[in-house]
């Protein structure tokens, strides 16, 4: 699983409240950047359509992070969380 999510490219992530035009623009915004293995994400505070704040994480960050958490809580990989996040938002992707 961690070696499919390394090998992709970039991952979008865009929630379903966002309309399509606005997406787009962020979407080619995001794309411009030119960026290889991250995660593009909307601050979960972003609710105006007219503004948005966005954040692009290193796939390998993520992954880094995911691990010190583990440890700390000392999860093990048989061990089942309920995701209350939805999956665009940092804490459902982790």
């Amino acid at each position: 699983m961690i070696s499919k999510f390394l090998k992709g490219d970039n991952l979008y992530l865009i929630p379903r409240y966002i309309k399509k035009e606005a997406a787009e623009k962020v979407l080619g915004v995001w794309k411009g950047l030119d960026l290889k293995e991250h995660v593009f994400l909307f601050s979960s505070g972003t609710g105006n359509q007219n503004s948005f704040k966005t954040y692009a994480l290193s796939k390998q960050g993520i992954l880094n992070n995911a691990s010190a958490v583990n440890d700390f809580l000392n999860a093990k990989p048989d061990d089942v969380w309920f995701a209350s996040l939805p999956v665009e938002h940092i804490g459902g992707l982790s």
